[in-house]
Protein backbone atom coordinates (compact mmCIF):
# COMPACT_ATOMS: atom_id res chain seq x y z
CA UNK A 1 0.00 0.00 0.00
CA UNK A 2 2.93 2.32 0.71
CA UNK A 3 4.40 1.84 -2.77
CA UNK A 4 1.05 2.02 -4.57
CA UNK A 5 0.37 5.47 -3.09
CA UNK A 6 3.77 6.71 -4.22
CA UNK A 7 3.08 5.25 -7.66
CA UNK A 8 -0.23 7.16 -7.87
CA UNK A 9 1.54 10.40 -6.90
CA UNK A 10 4.27 9.76 -9.47
CA UNK A 11 1.70 9.01 -12.18
CA UNK A 12 -0.32 12.15 -11.41
CA UNK A 13 2.88 14.22 -11.46
CA UNK A 14 3.65 12.89 -14.93
CA UNK A 15 0.17 13.88 -16.12
CA UNK A 16 0.26 17.33 -14.49
CA UNK A 17 3.87 18.24 -15.37
CA UNK A 18 2.92 20.04 -18.58
CA UNK A 19 -0.64 21.12 -17.80
CA UNK A 20 0.23 24.82 -17.95
CA UNK A 21 2.10 24.43 -21.24
CA UNK A 22 -0.87 22.58 -22.74
CA UNK A 23 -3.40 25.23 -21.63
CA UNK A 24 -1.14 28.12 -22.72
CA UNK A 25 -0.49 26.41 -26.06
CA UNK A 26 -4.23 26.00 -26.66
CA UNK A 27 -5.27 29.47 -25.44
CA UNK A 28 -2.41 31.76 -26.49
CA UNK A 29 0.10 32.23 -29.28
CA UNK A 30 3.06 29.94 -29.91
CA UNK A 31 5.46 32.76 -28.98
CA UNK A 32 3.70 33.23 -25.60
CA UNK A 33 4.07 29.51 -24.95
CA UNK A 34 7.76 29.74 -25.87
CA UNK A 35 8.36 32.64 -23.46
CA UNK A 36 6.55 30.84 -20.66
CA UNK A 37 8.32 27.52 -21.28
CA UNK A 38 11.76 29.15 -21.30
CA UNK A 39 10.99 31.09 -18.13
CA UNK A 40 9.71 27.95 -16.39
CA UNK A 41 12.69 25.82 -17.42
CA UNK A 42 15.23 28.47 -16.43
CA UNK A 43 13.60 29.36 -13.10
CA UNK A 44 13.21 25.73 -12.02
CA UNK A 45 16.69 24.58 -13.04
CA UNK A 46 18.53 25.71 -9.85
CA UNK A 47 15.90 24.31 -7.47
CA UNK A 48 15.62 21.07 -9.43
CA UNK A 49 19.37 20.51 -9.07
CA UNK A 50 19.30 21.40 -5.36
CA UNK A 51 16.23 19.26 -4.71
CA UNK A 52 17.64 16.21 -6.50
CA UNK A 53 20.76 16.37 -4.32
CA UNK A 54 18.70 16.85 -1.15
CA UNK A 55 16.38 13.97 -2.16
CA UNK A 56 19.27 11.56 -2.56
CA UNK A 57 20.51 12.37 0.93
CA UNK A 58 17.46 13.28 3.02
CA UNK A 59 15.12 10.37 2.32
CA UNK A 60 17.64 7.60 3.20
CA UNK A 61 18.74 9.49 6.32
CA UNK A 62 15.16 10.18 7.41
CA UNK A 63 14.30 6.50 6.82
CA UNK A 64 17.19 5.28 8.99
CA UNK A 65 16.19 7.52 11.91
CA UNK A 66 12.41 7.38 11.40
CA UNK A 67 11.75 5.95 14.87
CA UNK A 68 13.95 8.49 16.67
CA UNK A 69 11.74 11.60 16.73
CA UNK A 70 14.37 13.84 18.32
CA UNK A 71 17.03 13.00 15.72
CA UNK A 72 14.51 13.24 12.88
CA UNK A 73 13.47 16.72 14.01
CA UNK A 74 17.11 17.73 14.36
CA UNK A 75 17.96 16.55 10.82
CA UNK A 76 14.84 18.19 9.42
CA UNK A 77 15.78 21.45 11.11
CA UNK A 78 19.31 21.35 9.71
CA UNK A 79 18.13 20.40 6.21
CA UNK A 80 15.42 23.06 6.06
CA UNK A 81 17.75 25.75 7.46
CA UNK A 82 20.43 24.90 4.89
CA UNK A 83 17.88 24.87 2.07
CA UNK A 84 16.44 28.23 3.09
CA UNK A 85 19.86 29.83 3.38
CA UNK A 86 20.82 28.59 -0.10
CA UNK A 87 17.54 28.68 -2.02
CA UNK A 88 15.98 31.97 -0.93
CA UNK A 89 18.96 34.25 -1.68
CA UNK A 90 19.65 32.34 -4.91
CA UNK A 91 16.10 32.68 -6.24
CA UNK A 92 15.74 36.30 -5.12
CA UNK A 93 19.14 37.07 -6.66
CA UNK A 94 18.35 35.58 -10.06
CA UNK A 95 14.93 37.28 -10.03
CA UNK A 96 16.62 40.65 -9.45
CA UNK A 97 19.11 40.15 -12.30
CA UNK A 98 16.58 38.37 -14.54
CA UNK A 99 16.88 40.77 -17.47
CA UNK A 100 20.67 40.55 -17.61
CA UNK A 101 20.58 36.79 -17.07
CA UNK A 102 18.16 36.23 -19.96
CA UNK A 103 20.15 38.57 -22.20
CA UNK A 104 23.33 36.59 -21.52
CA UNK A 105 21.84 33.08 -21.65
CA UNK A 106 19.03 33.41 -24.19
CA UNK A 107 19.64 36.69 -26.10
CA UNK A 108 17.43 39.74 -26.58
CA UNK A 109 14.59 37.98 -28.38
CA UNK A 110 13.64 36.22 -25.10
CA UNK A 111 13.26 39.43 -23.05
CA UNK A 112 9.43 39.14 -22.95
CA UNK A 113 9.94 36.13 -20.66
CA UNK A 114 11.61 38.23 -17.92
CA UNK A 115 8.41 38.93 -15.95
CA UNK A 116 7.32 35.28 -16.18
CA UNK A 117 10.77 34.20 -14.99
CA UNK A 118 10.73 36.58 -12.00
CA UNK A 119 7.29 35.42 -10.90
CA UNK A 120 8.18 31.75 -11.28
CA UNK A 121 11.21 32.27 -9.04
CA UNK A 122 8.74 32.67 -6.14
CA UNK A 123 7.32 29.22 -6.92
CA UNK A 124 10.85 27.82 -7.02
CA UNK A 125 11.73 29.20 -3.60
CA UNK A 126 9.14 27.08 -1.78
CA UNK A 127 9.47 23.88 -3.79
CA UNK A 128 12.52 22.35 -2.00
CA UNK A 129 11.00 22.99 1.44
CA UNK A 130 7.86 21.09 0.45
CA UNK A 131 9.97 18.21 -0.85
CA UNK A 132 11.88 17.86 2.45
CA UNK A 133 8.67 17.87 4.49
CA UNK A 134 7.10 15.26 2.21
CA UNK A 135 10.28 13.13 2.34
CA UNK A 136 10.09 13.11 6.12
CA UNK A 137 6.44 11.99 6.01
CA UNK A 138 7.32 9.22 3.55
CA UNK A 139 10.26 8.12 5.67
CA UNK A 140 7.83 7.58 8.56
CA UNK A 141 5.64 5.44 6.28
CA UNK A 142 2.93 8.09 5.96
CA UNK A 143 2.44 7.78 2.21
CA UNK A 144 -1.33 8.11 2.75
CA UNK A 145 -0.76 11.70 3.96
CA UNK A 146 1.58 12.31 1.01
CA UNK A 147 -1.13 11.10 -1.38
CA UNK A 148 -3.74 13.26 0.37
CA UNK A 149 -1.57 16.37 0.02
CA UNK A 150 -0.91 15.54 -3.63
CA UNK A 151 -4.62 15.11 -4.42
CA UNK A 152 -5.43 18.44 -2.77
CA UNK A 153 -2.62 20.13 -4.74
CA UNK A 154 -3.81 18.66 -8.06
CA UNK A 155 -7.42 19.73 -7.42
CA UNK A 156 -6.18 23.24 -6.61
CA UNK A 157 -4.10 23.32 -9.81
CA UNK A 158 -7.17 22.43 -11.89
CA UNK A 159 -9.28 25.06 -10.11
CA UNK A 160 -6.59 27.74 -10.54
CA UNK A 161 -6.22 26.97 -14.24
CA UNK A 162 -9.99 27.18 -14.76
CA UNK A 163 -10.19 30.50 -12.88
CA UNK A 164 -7.06 32.20 -14.28
CA UNK A 165 -6.49 31.10 -17.90
CA UNK A 166 -8.96 33.61 -19.35
CA UNK A 167 -7.04 36.50 -17.76
CA UNK A 168 -3.70 35.69 -19.35
CA UNK A 169 -0.42 34.00 -18.59
CA UNK A 170 0.51 36.43 -15.79
CA UNK A 171 -2.72 35.54 -13.98
CA UNK A 172 -1.97 31.84 -14.44
CA UNK A 173 1.46 32.31 -12.86
CA UNK A 174 -0.14 34.19 -9.95
CA UNK A 175 -2.34 31.11 -9.56
CA UNK A 176 0.79 28.95 -9.45
CA UNK A 177 2.26 31.19 -6.75
CA UNK A 178 -0.93 30.87 -4.68
CA UNK A 179 -0.83 27.08 -5.19
CA UNK A 180 2.81 26.93 -4.09
CA UNK A 181 2.00 28.76 -0.84
CA UNK A 182 -0.95 26.43 -0.19
CA UNK A 183 1.26 23.40 -0.95
CA UNK A 184 3.91 24.80 1.39
CA UNK A 185 1.30 25.25 4.12
CA UNK A 186 -0.08 21.72 3.68
CA UNK A 187 3.33 20.03 3.74
CA UNK A 188 4.47 21.94 6.83
CA UNK A 189 1.11 21.50 8.58
CA UNK A 190 1.12 17.72 8.20
CA UNK A 191 4.81 17.33 9.03
CA UNK A 192 4.18 19.46 12.13
CA UNK A 193 1.15 17.37 13.06
CA UNK A 194 2.69 13.93 12.53
CA UNK A 195 6.38 14.60 13.21
CA UNK A 196 5.83 17.24 15.92
CA UNK A 197 8.19 19.63 14.13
Amino acid sequence: SFGSRLFIVSLSNSVFTNIYQVIIGKSFSASSLGFYSRAKTLSMYPVTVITSVINQVSFPVFSIIQDDSARLKNYMSKTLSMLTVVTFPLMIGIAVVAKQLILILLTEKWLPSVLFFQMLCVVGMLYPICVVNLNALNARGLSDIYLKIDVINKVLIILMVIVTYRFGITAMIIGQIVNSFIGYYLSTYYSGKHLHY
